[in-house]
């Protein structure tokens, strides 16, 4: 019974990853037309921000549900390769016919990967002065 109850509560410390991915597959593949539009934040790429600050949070999401797990280094692969690719998979279909107004920019991923970089450094720092 002690398993199936760990394993459980295991499942459970995935859920807010899995939501958060799920939000950001149904926002990033929206139509373009349903978003909104301000000249300067398009002046000074606010998106690229966002998708670094989106992808930072779901990386240390991952990390929570790998916790007990894994090894510390293979929670950081498992998370990074989960967050690349699905950034990468959005991108493709914004530029897909399947999305309407979007395209695919390997601006995004980049900004991507700089999130999933930047949580891996906090939570390598983190792991360092525990």
């Amino acid at each position: 019974m002690k398993n199936s109850s760990n394993l459980y509560y295991n499942i459970l410390k995935y859920i807010p990853a899995v939501l958060w991915s799920g939000i950001i597959f149904i926002v990033c593949l929206l139509p373009g037309s349903s978003l909104p539009k301000n000249p300067f934040l398009e002046k000074i790429h606010f998106d690229k921000i966002v998708h670094f600050i989106v992808y930072l949070l779901l990386f240390i999401l991952l990390m929570y549900g790998l916790k007990q797990q894994f090894q510390k280094r293979k929670q950081i692969y498992i998370a990074s390769l989960i967050c690349v690719s699905q950034g990468i998979i959005i991108e493709f279909l914004q530029g897909s016919p399947l999305v309407k107004g979007r395209s695919f920019e390997l601006l995004d991923i980049a900004a991507n990967v700089a999130g999933v970089i930047a949580g891996i450094m906090l939570t390598s720092w983190k792991h360092k002065t525990n």
